[in-house]
């Protein structure tokens, strides 16, 4: 009471003694137990006057502005010099605007008035005449007051009925003014009435000026780390509300800002420096995510957005480890480069600077971006190529993670995979060459590869020579020349050739490929080449190691093959094949059946097996020309074959 229109300081004081039911002004004092507090800025007042023409209805206050989740208690006072026996008030007020507050919930549907006793006909009045219904525009206002003894009153400023409503908010990206008028003709007439009926008003009109603010807008920065000062890229933000993972759905907020309706979020590309600009912001407590290709995510923190409000240096790049208010001081001022690969089904960024972006950043150095499809990707400062500046981002900010969530898809495991040695001829001889391959099946996520390859270097030579030692075409790219591998490296130490690889590309490996080509120079004649594969262990994309048994060329069946050369003199080559370890027995015949000679009576391992008869019989003697048999017993296993021998 009192108040009267006008520009207000508005003052909040906390104390730490008295009863808070009880506390009057005076209690605030002693200072030394209260504390102050001014707010920024004034209130202007307007539509206190509550003095009435004579025969006049108003509402007060006059003029209302709205903001979100606001209660305003509305007074409809009347002014009569006249004596009268009837009031009938009727007025609509914007749907889309209010809601209105139930005073009784007692009864059924909404009790919206409030009749107080001294109102203007007091204890003589018929009360609680008072309606409200609604449609799809409109909250539909109606009260009417008779006298019941038929007699007249006259009164002056006094109060008929109070209504309490709620503001709804609003959508209007700008500020907008809306009057409500009382309804003047029809069924729904606003009048006075006496005993001869309808008493001349002269209504103050609007009855209700509704302001509302605008939503509100938002403005910040997105530097991004590594692009000097050239900062124009097209950036996802994602207004999340507090403890969401998720964009808030707002298809009017949506429509204002985003350039891809079909993405997550809205996309709007920020200018040279960097600066963006969110309008149509809807009331709430949110965080703001910013992301693009090739960055970190980050974000700011609990920004409170209420219509009207406009805010100004919002950058979203802050860590994601950190989540309280006060803590957007733990800013990384630009969003950090390096996050270029993943193992997903797309190998798109996984918010995670990792190995995976540090093997593809160095698989793809030095390439200029129109080099590769994804050059692009690799080349994080926008500078047309993937150089040491890229790299450098990627390493300093190795294992940093971007707002949450990740998209680091589990690794999938290896242990299914198998590997073989293939091309191995049956039969190699002196000074000639021949090639090798190493192949892998049944790949589920291969992100690096080791083994070593074990061969007899008394027999055998691996050649180096360009071309001649190469990764196979399971980690090779499409276009030729282009290798997808960060690392490939074979090393010979006589008899042992170490070969490691790390997989290079935006995503792992999967499925059956070649995975190296060998060439070897054969030392000796008439043998099958013995080569094993040891110390094999494949890497996922979680790291996670997986080790795979021994691989060795084996055959799957015995076999005793013909001997060479043959005819012979002075000695000859018998070779055969054990698919598993076996007692042996091998025995030189002459065309009678009389054994001449027993080569061999012992285990041995499987594998291909050479041994030489120099044509001598058990005491030593050379044997005359003929045809002779060789015979091979090994478990189960018998074969025999002819050769002729020659003086």
């Amino acid at each position: 009471d009192g108040i009267t229109d006008g520009d207000y300081y508005i003052y909040a004081f906390v104390s730490t003694v008295g009863n808070p039911d009880t506390l009057t002004f005076a209690d605030l004092y002693p200072q030394d137990s209260t504390a102050t507090f001014l707010a920024s800025g004034t209130i202007k007042l307007t539509g206190t006057d509550n003095t009435l023409p004579t025969s006049n209805i108003k509402i007060v206050p006059n003029v209302i502005s709205l903001t979100e989740d606001d209660t305003i208690t509305l007074d409809i006072k009347v002014n009569s010099a006249n004596a009268i026996q009837g009031i009938f008030i009727s007025f609509d007020l914007p749907y889309d605007l209010f809601d209105v507050i139930d005073q009784n919930d007692s009864y059924g549907g909404i009790q919206p008035y409030i009749f107080p006793t001294d109102c203007f006909f007091g204890s003589d009045t018929l009360t609680g005449s008072g309606t409200v219904e609604s449609d799809a525009e409109n909250w539909k206002f109606d009260i009417g007051m008779i006298r019941i003894d038929g007699k007249s009153t006259n009164n002056l400023d006094s109060i008929v009925a109070q209504i309490q409503i709620a503001s709804k908010g609003t959508q209007n990206v700008n500020s907008e003014e809306t009057e409500v008028e009382f309804l003047m003709e029809g069924t729904r007439k606003t009048r006075f009435t006496d005993e001869s009926g309808d008493v001349p008003t002269v209504n103050y009109s609007p009855a209700i000026t509704v302001r509302t603010a605008p939503m509100a807008r938002i403005t910040g920065n997105v530097p991004l780390q590594g692009r000097g000062s050239s900062f124009s890229k097209e950036i996802t933000f994602e207004l999340r509300e507090i403890g969401s993972y998720l964009p808030i759905s707002n298809a009017a907020f949506n429509s204002l800002n985003d350039n891809n309706p079909g993405e997550s979020g809205v996309q709007i590309t920020t200018d040279s420096d960097g600066k963006y600009e969110l309008k149509g912001v809807p009331s709430g407590k949110y965080n703001l995510v910013a992301k693009t290709p090739n960055y970190l995510s980050g974000q700011y923190f609990n920004i409170n957005v209420v219509p009207g409000d406009y805010l100004v240096g919002i950058n979203p790049t802050s860590d994601s480890l950190y989540s309280e208010p006060d803590l957007n001081e733990h800013d990384f001022k630009e969003l950090r480069g390096g996050d270029v690969s993943s193992n997903d089904s797309t190998g798109y960024g996984d918010n995670a600077v990792d190995s995976d972006d540090y093997a593809f950043v160095k698989t793809y150095y030095t390439f200029d971006t129109t080099a590769t499809e994804y050059g692009e990707m690799g080349d994080i400062n926008g500078n047309g190529e993937i150089d040491l500046p890229d790299l450098m981002m990627v390493m300093g900010n190795i294992n940093q993670v971007g707002v949450l969530p990740l998209f680091k898809v589990p690794g999938r495991d290896n242990s299914n995979a198998k590997l073989e040695i293939l091309d191995v001829p049956e039969l190699v001889f002196k000074e000639v060459e021949f090639d090798v391959s190493v192949w892998i099946e049944n790949v589920a996520d291969l992100k690096a590869y080791q083994f070593t390859v074990k061969y007899d270097p008394d027999k055998y030579e691996l050649i180096v020579l360009d071309r001649d030692m190469t990764e196979g075409d399971f980690l090779v790219s499409g276009d030729p020349g282009n290798n997808k591998t960060a690392f490939f490296t074979v090393d010979d130490r006589k008899g042992k050739v170490y070969v490691g690889c790390l997989y290079g590309q935006v995503k792992t490996a999967e499925g059956n490929g070649n995975l190296i080509n060998l060439r070897f120079k054969s030392k000796v004649n008439g043998e099958t080449p013995n080569i094993m594969l040891t110390d094999i262990i494949l890497g996922n994309s979680d790291n996670k190691i997986t080790k795979i048994a021994n691989v060795a060329n084996m055959p799957d069946e015995f076999k005793l093959s013909q001997n060479y050369p043959n005819p012979f003199n002075p000695e000859t080559n018998i070779r055969f094949q054990l698919p598993e370890a076996s007692m042996v027995t091998l025995k030189i015949y002459n065309i009678l059946g009389q054994e001449i000679k027993t080569i061999m009576n012992k285990n041995l391992e499987s594998g291909y097996h050479t041994v030489k008869w120099d044509g001598t019989n058990n005491i030593g003697l050379k044997v005359s020309s003929g045809v002779y048999i060789y015979r091979i017993k090994a478990g189960s296993f018998i074969a025999a074959r002819k050769m002729v021998f020659l003086k």
